[in-house]
């Protein structure tokens, strides 16, 4: 009869070769046991019935996969080898036991089935019978499948580091969805990359569908920030994708920019070259407003105001303050109007409100805003018909008085007259 004292078992290195090959091929998950048996205190010979059953414990426990039955195994001088095959699954990197009944009497203590030293640099990969491969996880959800466990959370899923780049890491995660997830280790963000149309969103993770990059950004933050470390180099350098629009930046707060640059140097924070000469219809280095629409151009040395291929009108600061032009910083007319020589105002500034004949050769305009005591207001007269025309101007009760009449033949006469206010 069979006693558990005659039973000695070893567990070989044959065992490490066969679990690797479950790596290498999910059709190889079968490892080589090999046992000595004895009978009786003698080494045991002949054919003996075998089963073989994988536990998660020494003692009870639950039962891993099914039983195998070998029939007939052939025993010479103590010494057997039998092929065994659990699935690649029943090895989740925690503890297995091997029980084994020889004609039906089942030998304890069960036998642990360990790693060889080589292999202790595998624990922690799973492979599965569909050859997904798991790193934290016994259960891969795709080809390659790294988790952090809950007591490792604050460690980063895979790191990929550059010593000579310094410690900065950062961890990919493949979503089920089908998008990618790359978190920076200081936890600036995600981007995440559709593979569906080849769109990336950076904070976010619905990219647009009519742009290739989308950057997105909490309320104060900024979605795009570019900082130049260099005196002598743009931040961004040579940005061009595609025969489309490069680069799209469109706000959607009333407060905030959509495309914010600062150079706190000595540079500028935007340097844009290239280009062609400004014309109404193409051309330009900066055009900013719609093709098809008014946009204002800019070339090396023009700003041009255009609408849809045809010139347009220029306006600078026009609900703002003063413009100041030239090294002695001239500033354009506050006022002008050319005025009939009934009073009617032929052409004028929108500031110019009326124009009221007091009596004959005296005219009283009434500017939006009054007039200051420090204006400056010239005024001339538009007709030679008459041998003696005399055109002043003055202010008078916060309004511009204009004398300008002519006498002929000892009848004088209301004339055309223009004026301009400068005012400093």
């Amino acid at each position: 009869m069979l006693r558990k004292s005659f039973i000695s078992k070893t567990l070989v290195p044959t065992l490490f070769v066969g679990c690797w090959a479950v790596l290498a091929s999910a059709q190889n998950s079968t490892f080589t046991y090999q046992g000595e048996l004895k009978d009786s205190g003698g080494l045991a010979n002949g054919a003996f019935n075998m089963t073989f059953a994988l536990w998660d414990s020494s003692v009870g426990g639950n039962q891993i996969d099914s039983t195998i039955t070998q029939s007939g195994v052939q025993v010479l001088d103590g010494k057997f080898n039998v092929e065994l095959d659990f699935g690649v699954e029943s090895f989740n990197n925690e503890g297995r036991w091997l029980e084994i009944a020889v004609n039906g009497f089942t030998l304890n203590p069960r036998t642990k089935i360990t790693r060889s030293p080589y292999s202790l640099q595998t624990r922690g990969i799973f492979v599965d019978q569909t050859e997904r491969v798991g790193v934290g996880t016994t259960n891969p959800a795709a080809r390659l499948d790294i988790v952090s466990d809950t007591a490792n959370s604050g460690n980063n899923t895979a790191r990929f580091s550059a010593p000579s780049l310094g410690p900065n890491t950062s961890h990919i995660h493949y979503g089920l969805a089908g998008d990618w997830f790359i978190r920076s280790a200081y936890g600036f963000g995600d981007v995440i990359i559709q593979d569906t149309g080849g769109r990336v969103g950076i904070g976010t993770a619905n990219p647009t569908n009519d742009a290739r990059v989308t950057l997105a950004a909490d309320s104060g933050d900024k979605a795009l920030y570019a900082l130049s470390v260099d005196d002598f180099e743009p931040t961004i350098h040579g940005l061009n994708i595609g025969a489309g629009n490069a680069f799209w930046a469109e706000g959607t707060s009333g407060f905030s920019a959509a495309l914010l640059a600062e150079n706190n140097g000595t540079g500028p924070a935007i340097s844009a070259i290239g280009g062609s000469d400004a014309e109404p219809e193409s051309g330009g280095i900066v055009v900013v407003g719609p093709d098809t629409g008014t946009n204002i151009v800019i070339d090396n040395n023009e700003i041009m105001a255009r609408n849809n291929g045809s010139t347009s009108t220029l306006f600078l600061n026009a609900d703002g303050g003063e413009i100041k032009m030239g090294p002695q910083q001239i500033q354009p007319a506050h006022a002008y109007a050319v005025i009939n020589a009934d009073g009617v105002i032929l052409s004028a500034s929108p500031n110019v409100l009326s124009v009221n004949n007091v009596f004959t050769g005296t005219f009283e305009i009434t500017l939006d805003g009054g007039v200051l005591g420090t204006d400056i207001v010239l005024a001339t007269g538009n007709s030679r018909d008459y041998q003696i025309t005399t055109t002043a101007a003055y202010k008078q009760a916060g309004k511009i008085r204009v004398s300008n009449y002519s006498i002929d033949a000892g009848v004088a006469r209301n004339i055309a007259f223009s004026f301009v206010v400068y005012r400093h």
